[in-house]
């Protein structure tokens, strides 16, 4: 039986939220598979990495408490395309940092609008299924 317009947008919505998903946690892993890669062109340390993740990481978890006061405020949709659009425009900056503390702080950027990702697409999930 062929399923009804209202199940077809919730499952193309569900499988937007699981590419986001994808996306954000390709992100976080990225920088260590390109690591020396990165410690060469850059011209940085090698424990600097490790630094990159942990910035990452840190600023996720600031950002997801700094939104936890903030985003009930606004629609969840809308939220979600405001970190998106942040997320992507750190990332972007990512690629072009000339140097290691440009690329340090492009990537807490990145980290920061990740953090609330994570919790707007489980809430709109919960709330489409």
């Amino acid at each position: 039986m062929p399923a009804s317009p209202c199940q077809l947008s919730e499952r193309s919505l569900v499988a937007l939220l699981a590419a986001v998903a994808f996306v954000v946690a390709l992100n976080a892993t990225v920088m260590f598979p390109l690591g020396p890669f990165l410690v060469a062109e850059i011209g940085g340390r090698a424990d600097a990495l490790g630094y990159l993740g942990a910035v990452y990481s840190l600023s996720a978890a600031l950002g997801g408490l700094v939104a936890s006061f903030v985003l009930d405020r606004f629609d969840r949709r809308e939220a979600l395309a405001a970190c998106a659009v942040v997320f992507t425009l750190a990332t972007v900056a990512s690629a072009a940092a000339p140097g290691m503390v440009a690329l340090m702080a492009t990537r807490a950027v990145a980290g920061f609008a990740a953090g609330p990702l994570w919790g707007l697409l489980v809430a709109i999930a919960s709330d489409v299924v």
